[in-house]
């Protein structure tokens, strides 16, 4: 017994520590883990709704006529106080000495938790606000100039939901420090003051309202989860509905018959949309309910489902993030996989041109053209008017050898060679006809103008 006037207070917190060591206290590797964990998820998840937030108001189009993005600026903004006040902060704002790395007073914790539990609540909230906006447009097929109309309840309504939670409990005195961090204390603090026979009076919750306010902020996020996942499902069929209908009673369709897989674009993005909204709800809260629910019944903590809750519960803005940007990731890989396909058929197309060209010079050529160290011939190719024309263009000739006799020989065994190559059709054609003309004119008239082969068949 305590001999010494102290405060009542004082007395209840050295008691509740004697019980935490007892009951509840958990190893110091284990705390640091949780912190560590907490606060690394939660930023984490602030820079995924840091980045939603910026991207949205740094477009004036997005921010100012899509319904869709300012739910998300809301949706983004209660996640990042959630994530900064009850994981980045956890246990600092706490009263010194009720946990690890605690350093602070009841106000700077009753602060911590309405911001963090206003996070908490208006977060699955917007989230059914999200899933309302998809039903509207796409199953009861409203324009946005009648969504306009009720704009303001899907972004104010659950502000306003989550703002009279939070000051109700603030002044039923509800906020203290539980398990770790600043939020509701439905154990009561000093912890376990609420126990049957206890001589610790409760400074913090511990009472039927703390009960009552702990089950309503754990039915938002579980009712949540229902309602965009029923919602995304309607949605989904009803969009599937559409569609099959609509390809099955077209002209085209009756007639060259329709894919499934095609008519379902639409319906099947819509569907892994809602899908990937409603595992990101299930990961984000599930744990967290089923921590609090078995604390509750059978008032201890199961440490499997606390690291669970712990690891996937601040990563809300991650999930938030990756779903708001599929469709860049989807353009992205379409844009490289065309990308892909045209470098390929350029690749087949020159490959295609170069033989083609090989093959024309093997027509065109069928031996090499006589040369030899004294006389030279100069090939000239005219152009398609001097084609069509059969114009012959005589060639030019040299003579290496100063010798006035060698001279007066070459010039009797020159020859003079034209070829033309000519188009045909050039009006959006692939095709091209060339063709070869070789006029040969000798001046000795010698040799036959079609011999190119000797008697023993060589060139």
């Amino acid at each position: 017994e305590l001999k010494t006037t102290e405060a009542p207070h004082t007395t209840a917190v050295e008691k509740s520590h004697q019980i935490i060591t007892l009951k509840m206290s958990l190893p110091t590797s284990d705390k640091l883990i949780f912190l560590i964990t907490s606060k690394v998820g939660g930023a984490i998840s602030c820079f995924g709704s840091g980045y939603i937030i910026q991207d949205v108001l740094r477009n004036r189009e997005k921010r100012s006529t899509s319904t869709y993005h300012r739910i998300m600026v809301g949706l983004s903004t209660m996640d990042i106080l959630l994530s900064f006040f009850l994981f980045i902060l956890g246990s600092w704002p706490m009263p010194k000495k009720s946990y690890l790395w605690a350093a602070g007073n009841m106000a700077s914790c009753d602060a911590a938790a309405f911001i963090g539990i206003l996070g908490y609540v208006g977060s699955p909230l917007y989230n059914c606000s999200l899933a309302s906006f998809y039903s509207l447009r796409l199953k009861y097929n409203w324009t946005d100039h009648r969504i306009k109309r009720i704009e303001k309840w899907l972004l104010f309504g659950p502000c306003v939901i989550s703002a009279l939670f939070c000051i109700i409990a603030l002044c039923t005195k509800t906020f203290g420090p539980s398990n770790g961090r600043c939020g509701l204390a439905f154990i009561g603090y000093p912890f376990f003051c609420n126990r049957p026979g206890s001589e610790v009076q409760c400074i913090r919750g511990g009472k039927a309202i703390a009960k009552i306010l702990t089950l309503s902020m754990i039915s938002f996020p579980l009712l949540s989860i229902i309602y965009v996942s029923i919602t995304m499902f309607r949605v989904f069929r009803k969009v599937r509905d559409v569609e099959v209908n609509a390809m099955r009673y077209s002209f085209i369709a009756l007639h060259r018959g329709y894919d499934k897989k095609k008519t379902t674009k639409i319906s099947r993005r819509v569907m892994i949309q809602g899908i990937l909204y409603s595992v990101a709800m299930i990961l984000t809260w599930i744990f967290s309910i089923l921590s609090i629910i078995v604390f509750l019944t059978t008032k201890q903590t199961n440490q499997v489902i606390r690291y669970f809750a712990t690891i996937f519960n601040p990563l809300q803005g991650l999930f938030n993030l990756l779903i708001y940007l599929m469709s860049n990731f989807c353009k992205m890989l379409k844009e490289c996989s065309r990308r892909n396909r045209t470098m390929s058929l350029t690749e087949d197309v020159q490959q295609k041109d170069q033989e083609e060209e090989n093959n024309t010079e093997s027509v065109m050529f069928p031996c090499k053209l006589p040369s030899s160290g004294k006389t030279r011939a100069k090939v000239t190719f005219s152009d398609e008017s001097s084609a069509r024309n059969n114009t012959i263009l005589p060639g030019n000739h040299n003579l290496d050898s100063t010798d006035e006799e060698e001279k007066e020989e070459e010039k009797k065994e020159t020859e003079s060679f034209s070829l033309s190559r000519f188009s045909t059709n050039n009006n959006n054609e692939n095709d091209l006809d060339i063709g070869k003309h070789l006029h040969v004119n000798q001046n000795n008239n010698e040799n036959d103008n079609n011999s190119y082969y000797n008697d023993n068949g060589q060139c």
